[in-house]
C-alpha cells in the first residue's frame, strides 16, 4: 500500500495491462486481442528479428487484421446484441421499476445493520409516511413511531399486506388486535422465490400442534431471527470442527 500511495504511477502500466488481458463477459474476449488482433506474447524480445522474418511477419499481421475486420468484429456485434437482449429480458422479468411509492404503502427496508450473510436482508414491515424534497422516504413502524433513518427507493421493497388478514405474528380484525409472541424458531427454509426465508415458529404458551411457517417479511421484530441465525451459525461451525477433528484422528489411527 505504501508503494501504491508514494509511487502509484509505477503501477499504472501493469494495472492497465491486467485489465486489457481480462476476458469480458459481454464480448467473451480480451480487450487487448480485440484491439491488437493477436494474443499477448508475454514479454518477448523482438529486437533480433531479421529483415526476411520481418517481411513474413508483416504479411501475417495483415491477414490477422483483415480477419479481425471481416470476421471477428461482425461476430462480436452479434454477440453483444444477444447479450443485451438477454439482459433486458432478465431485468424486465425480475426488476420492478417504481417511480414513486405512495404514502401508506407497506414496505420492507434494507437492513443497514446486517452483520453477516445469515442475517435477513430486509427488516420490517414499515409504512411509508411521506417522501422528502430530496426524494428519500420517511417510514414508521407498527407502533406509529417514525424511523430516524431516511431510505431511498432502491432500499425499499413493496409488500402486500391484506386488510384484516394475518401479518406476521399479529392477527388483525376490525374490532380486536391479538398478538402472539414467538417462543423460538425451530427451522428455516427458502421461500418460493429462493431469495428469502420462512421460519417454523413455536409460539409462546402454545404446543407443537400450533407451530406454523412465517415469512421473514411478516416479522415486526427481527431480533428473534438474528438470534436464531447466530445460534445456527455457531452450531454449523462446531459441527465442521468436529468433523475435521474426527478425520484427523482417523488418519492417525490408520498410520498406527
Amino acid at each position: 500500500m505504501k508503494v501504491a500511495v508514494d509511487k502509484w504511477e509505477l503501477l499504472l502500466p501493469i494495472t492497465q495491462l491486467s485489465l486489457n488481458l481480462k476476458t469480458l463477459q459481454r464480448t467473451g474476449s480480451k480487450p487487448f486481442e480485440l484491439f491488437m488482433a493477436r494474443p499477448f506474447y508475454m514479454f518477448e524480445d523482438w529486437t533480433e528479428i531479421q529483415d526476411g522474418n520481418a517481411s513474413t511477419f508483416l504479411q501475417h499481421r495483415l491477414k490477422e487484421l483483415e480477419e479481425l475486420r471481416d470476421v471477428i468484429w461482425p461476430a462480436l456485434r452479434e454477440r453483444i446484441a444477444m447479450t443485451r437482449a438477454k439482459s433486458k429480458v432478465y431485468h424486465d422479468e425480475n426488476k420492478q421499476i417504481v417511480s414513486k411509492i405512495q404514502p401508506g404503502t407497506s414496505v420492507m427496508a434494507l437492513d443497514m445493520t446486517r452483520e453477516s450473510k445469515w442475517d435477513p436482508v430486509y427488516e420490517g414491515p414499515f409504512t411509508v409516511v411521506r417522501q422528502t424534497q430530496g426524494g428519500s422516504y420517511i417510514l414508521k413502524d407498527s407502533t406509529g413511531e417514525e424511523l430516524k433513518r431516511r431510505y431511498t427507493i432502491s432500499m425499499l421493497k413493496i409488500i402486500d399486506v391484506p386488510s384484516g388478514g394475518e401479518i406476521g405474528h399479529e392477527k388483525l380484525n376490525e374490532n380486536t388486535k391479538e398478538s402472539y409472541e414467538v417462543a423460538k424458531i425451530l427451522q428455516h427454509r427458502q421461500d418460493q422465490s429462493g431469495k428469502a426465508h420462512e421460519y417454523l415458529i413455536r409460539w409462546k404458551n402454545y404446543g407443537s400442534e400450533d407451530d406454523s411457517w412465517v415469512h421473514e417479511s411478516d416479522f415486526d421484530d427481527l431480533a428473534v431471527i438474528k438470534k436464531y441465525w447466530k445460534v445456527y451459525t455457531k452450531g454449523v461451525k462446531e459441527s465442521k470442527m468436529k468433523n475435521k477433528s474426527g478425520k484427523k484422528e482417523g488418519r492417525v489411527l490408520s498410520k498406527r
